[in-house]
């Protein structure tokens, strides 16, 4: 089999070292191996507090087995299939808790001979769908959404991955956003309804660069922000970020207004309340999450209504009452 290595236009300005507390398994196939490539390779990101591979050519894990790691990545080699492709994808659908941990499922998971099959390739779990069409890509990844947060910290510069005739040609399913194509008409990353990443590049151990891996991790790590309660108010005010991929407590993670930290009243793997902080200006409202921040959405600080104090108040109140006497005498007058 022939592969190649093209030089894709992306590449890693900002790179994030400091381990995010966060374990990852790998679950493979890969012909009795442990997935040693995508491990050593995910290890050195140091997005992860550790990084251990499973192998599925011979039997499918246990809910129990990965169900303490906080981020799993399931793919196939084109040469291997997974020992029981449904009970492989329902085992990932019955692991992952939106907004708590984080999925993703990478090639050759949608090529018809080698893809991954069951619950987690329906409904809200799917980004990319099976369409049985298999054939080369263009060996470029072009972002169709540059401000998600899986593409933080890269830019424009060479990203190495490998790609052959095996690659799906998978179509978008419902309710899905496409993150990124080969800039020919091929889906290449897509977000499913309820978070998952389908991630259509193989990801196992062929000569591709530290930044094409450090995507990977990246996508394993990312919150997102879907909502404010309000786009707009002052210091002070309290404002509900809805979301997914918070984790389920604050622990270090952090909000800020435009920069500046906010005060968090509650907090949860979907929905956080915090309050406008003073000194905050108009610009993005952001999550940080494992050290990895989410999307932000624009906030507009407006200007707070003074409250009236106490001989203020009694003052309008007196004026008020002047104002209704005089309206009464004069429809009594008339």
């Amino acid at each position: 089999m022939r592969l190649r290595l093209t030089v894709v236009l992306l590449s890693f300005g900002v790179v994030l070292n400091a381990a995010s507390g966060v374990s990852l398994a790998i679950l493979c196939s890969e012909n009795g191996s442990t997935c040693p490539g995508s491990v050593s390779q995910l290890q050195a990101t140091g997005l992860f507090s550790s990084v251990t591979g499973f192998d599925t050519t011979l039997t499918t894990p246990t809910l129990a087995q990965i169900s303490g790691y906080g981020a799993v990545l399931a793919s196939t080699n084109n040469l291997y299939s997974p020992n029981n492709p449904t009970a492989l994808g329902n085992l990932l659908a019955s692991y992952y808790n939106p907004g708590v941990n984080h999925l993703t499922i990478a090639a050759y998971a949608y090529s018809s001979s080698s893809s991954i099959a069951g619950a987690v390739m329906a409904g809200n779990y799917a980004a990319l769908t099976t369409s049985g069409s298999i054939a080369d890509v263009s060996g470029n990844l072009v972002a169709v959404v540059p401000s998600d947060p899986i593409f933080q910290g890269i830019s424009l510069s060479s990203v190495l991955y490998s790609h052959d005739a095996f690659y799906a040609h998978p179509a978008l399913a419902p309710g899905a956003t496409l993150l990124a194509t080969d800039g020919a008409g091929v889906n290449m990353i897509a977000r499913s309804a309820n978070g998952v990443i389908d991630f259509n590049m193989y990801t196992g151990g062929r000569g591709q660069s530290a930044a094409f891996f450090m995507l990977v991790g990246q996508s394993l790590l990312t919150s997102s922000i879907t909502s404010l309660s309000q786009n707009s108010g002052p210091v002070g005010a309290p404002v509900t970020i809805t979301g997914a991929n918070f984790g389920a407590t604050q622990g270090t993670s952090t909000v800020t207004f435009n920069g500046i930290s906010a005060l968090v009243t509650s907090w949860s793997a979907t929905s956080i309340t915090a309050t406008v902080p003073s000194g905050a200006t108009t610009g993005n409202v952001v999550v940080r999450v494992s050290g990895v921040q989410s999307n932000g959405l624009t906030f507009t600080l407006t200007a707070a209504v003074p409250a009236l104090g106490p001989v203020a108040g009694l003052l309008l109140l007196a004026g008020m009452l002047v104002v209704a006497f005089y309206s009464l005498r004069r429809r009594q007058i008339a």
